[in-house]
């Protein structure tokens, strides 16, 4: 009896010992092993601070329904009135974003917007127009605007960042299918990223979702462009959600 419950004592023994050797168990118990892998790749965007920025000064608080006004025209950053037929002519990179974006996706979009236009230098003002358009209007002015360019382009010339009345901004992220709303319980906006490439008509040519889209796929679309050839059809495919087969047409901050 007694060597048999020695037996199993040793057998649970050399059990216990696999056990707390085994990965499954080390995983456990060492996380730096198994830091999480960044989201996206940078390929050479300035890092975003992970915490949270400080509620502005000038936050004010959003209504349910805010009244759509429309001025037909938009301000840049100096103040000059626009509109996007304006940029007619150009090949244009447009992006969605406000400046209060708690989380650094706007600016993560901004940045990767900045490092394009170091790369195509000679011809941004010329040939290229980049247009970053806010729907956060109401605290996004002119003044703000003209601030917030400063840490990326502030010629809008080069880089128009764009502000307007509530119903020209709805009315334009709607023609590009551009969805946002805010969050009372988040303070922050939920919204759809997507930077557009438009033809010197003004027709969009490709949609880039997301924060991870490759840069360089991006360059070499706009090179194409600037040397007279046509891009091949946009692939308008919607994703599938794996897990519930429902389309994603947006990628959500």
């Amino acid at each position: 009896m007694f060597k048999r419950f020695t037996a199993c004592f040793a057998m649970f023994a050399v059990a216990m010992a696999i056990g707390f050797s085994s990965p499954s168990f080390a995983e456990q118990i060492d996380h730096s092993k198994h830091a999480k892998e960044p989201l996206h790749n940078m390929e050479g965007i300035e890092e975003i601070p992970g915490t949270k920025p400080k509620k502005p000064a000038n936050q004010i608080f959003r209504t349910k329904d805010i009244e759509m006004t429309r001025d037909g025209f938009f301000l840049d950053q100096a103040g000059n009135e626009v509109v996007i037929e304006d940029y007619r002519g150009k090949i244009v990179l447009m992006d969605f974003i406000y400046t209060s974006c708690r989380y650094g996706h706007c600016q993560y979009l901004n940045n990767k917007m900045k490092f394009i236009s170091r790369k195509l230098l000679e011809n941004v003002g010329k040939n290229v127009q980049l247009v970053s358009i806010s729907f956060d209007p109401e605290i996004d002015s002119v003044e703000v605007m003209s601030e917030y360019s400063k840490k990326y382009e502030p010629d809008p010339r080069r880089w128009a960042f764009l502000t307007g009345g509530p119903g020209d901004v709805a009315d334009l992220a709607e023609r590009y299918n551009i969805i946002f709303r805010w969050d009372m319980k988040d303070d922050a906006y939920n919204h759809s990223m997507k930077t557009i490439l438009l033809d010197r008509e003004g027709n969009v040519v490709r949609e880039y979702r997301g924060m991870g889209y490759k840069l360089q796929k991006v360059i070499d679309d706009i090179k194409i462009m600037l040397s007279g050839k046509t891009l091949e059809p946009m692939n308008n495919a919607i994703p599938s959600n794996p897990a519930t087969g429902e389309k994603m047409d947006h990628e959500w901050r």
